[in-house]
């Protein structure tokens, strides 16, 4: 719930506390076949989606960079990972130069 905060249809704003966990490749408990439940299986997705999903003819896909949602026309829509948080450029250690007889102390 925390790498998505909300579902991760592009545009949907549904909250992560409100959604439902859903195998991206769908788990099939004594199959030889299926998804297997780990965090790049997993995607958070509201009910009204999650049901789109599983019985819309809408596909999920996990990307490098996020999602990507395939509509049953065949249409694309990628949404990124969310970024919860990155310090300010200001307050970020400089790059450690290997050449530095004094390097600092972190």
């Amino acid at each position: 719930m925390s790498r998505d905060q909300t579902c991760v249809l592009p545009g949907c704003r549904q909250p992560a506390h409100r959604s439902e966990l859903d195998h991206i490749d769908p788990f099939r408990p004594g199959q030889p076949t299926g998804g297997h439940t780990s965090d790049t299986n997993l995607g958070i997705e509201c009910k009204h989606h999650h049901r789109g999903k599983d019985g819309g003819g809408f596909t999920l896909t996990r990307t490098d960079d996020g999602y990507r949602w395939t509509t049953p026309l065949g249409r694309t829509y990628n949404r990124p990972n969310t970024r919860l948080w990155q310090p300010p450029l200001e307050t970020r250690s400089p790059a450690a130069d290997p050449t530095d007889p004094d390097p600092p102390p972190y």
